[in-house]
């Protein structure tokens, strides 16, 4: 595998990744306020759902853990990305003139 084709892979393994975590915690969010809307409608004591409720609060903060640590990795693997890169990241005080100087479409304009 070349580099390119890894960094495409490794590119789009991570925004799926970051997708599906925020989708689980989308659908976690949507069920502890099932939930709680459920315990309200059929008018059950608040103590019958504590324990479900603090579980789903408790998965959620694994699954915003989980997310801190992937966003760590994709920022890791950005800073590796920028250093492999042939293609250098800043100009120089005169490399625009040197481009302009150097296409002559842009310098007769």
């Amino acid at each position: 595998m070349d580099k390119m084709t890894a960094g495409l892979r490794i590119s789009r393994g991570i925004r799926n990744l970051e997708n599906m975590l925020d989708e689980v915690l989308a659908e976690a969010g949507k069920l502890q306020s099932d939930v709680s809307q459920a315990r309200i409608t059929l008018d059950e004591s608040a103590l019958s759902t504590q324990r479900p409720i603090a579980r789903l609060a408790s998965l959620q903060q694994h699954i915003v853990d989980a997310r801190s640590k992937i966003v760590g990795v994709h920022a890791d693997l950005a800073k590796i990305s920028a250093k492999q890169r042939d293609i250098p990241l800043e100009c120089s005080p005169n490399c625009q003139n040197g481009l302009l100087e150097s296409s002559p479409s842009v310098a007769a304009a």
